[in-house]
């Protein structure tokens, strides 16, 4: 059987990885102004070119930063966006065994993409590899509802719908920003939001609309807005992006469906 040089690979990981001691050491220095900016950043750098070696020396074909310069897996992402802004929480998620911090988002403005640091993330690691370089970003669901019911400015958005169109023009945007620094798209755009669209898009190569699992897309949201930012993804080339699933308290009602 021949290797494969190109995405989708026979193996292959989202890319958050455990961040090591060094690194959360100097985020604990940051959050007490113990350290600047620049002196975090040069930990950051560091500790991404080791973990990039590491992907490589165990064998992936494509590479992350293992999202060493973000706090939460998704937020990062969704307050870099035009319009959009942290909101403190009464209260974190609880899960099992840890709570998590009271952070979330609130909407202010209109909601849309001009520049946003991930970019230069993700030509850092572009740089630094001669693998597939590759970045994962949360699916637009991540700003609806999750865990709350997401606080916007009815001064802006006096109707949903035009919230969504505009979320969707700001995702097609940052697929085209991704695109233009040298990230490619192919296969795995997962746009729904729980975990078995997520999985049945990335195991079928196939976007969520022709898996016959399109039907978790958004609460709320039209599905045309959906299918827009998909439309943005057709150009295919050499490198991967994951727009990833997320986890919600959506269930599958179809018999022998699952709970996310």
């Amino acid at each position: 059987m021949s290797k494969r040089t190109k995405p989708p690979f026979r193996a292959d990981h989202v890319g958050s990885l455990l961040r090591p001691v060094a690194l959360k050491k100097a985020r604990e220095k940051r959050a007490k102004d113990e350290i600047t900016p620049a002196q975090l950043k040069e930990i950051e750098d560091r500790e991404i070119e080791r973990v990039i070696k590491k992907q490589e020396d165990v064998g992936l074909l494509s590479v992350t930063d293992g999202e060493f310069r973000r706090s939460w897996w998704h937020l990062d992402f969704l307050w870099g966006l035009d319009g959009i802004e942290k909101h403190i929480m009464d209260t974190g998620v609880a899960f099992a065994a840890v709570t998590t911090r009271n952070e979330g988002l609130k909407i202010t403005g209109k909601v849309g993409f001009s520049r946003h640091p991930m970019i230069e993330h993700f030509k850092f690691v572009a740089a630094h590899t001669r693998r597939t370089p590759k970045i994962t970003i949360p699916a637009p669901s991540a700003i609806y509802g999750r865990p709350m019911m997401t606080p916007i400015n009815k001064q802006v958005y006096p109707e949903l719908d035009r919230f969504f169109e505009d979320l969707g023009q700001a995702y097609k945007k940052a697929v085209r920003g991704f695109a233009d620094a040298g990230c490619r798209f192919t296969h795995a755009f997962v746009a729904s939001p729980s975990c078995a669209p997520s999985r049945a898009a990335i195991l079928t190569s196939q976007y969520s609309h022709l898996n016959d699992k399109f039907d978790h897309a958004l609460n709320g949201a039209p599905i045309a807005f959906i299918r827009e930012i998909i439309g943005g993804t057709r150009q295919s080339g050499d490198q991967k992006f994951i727009l990833s699933g997320t986890h919600g308290g959506h269930e599958d009602r179809r018999p022998g469906g699952q709970q996310a």
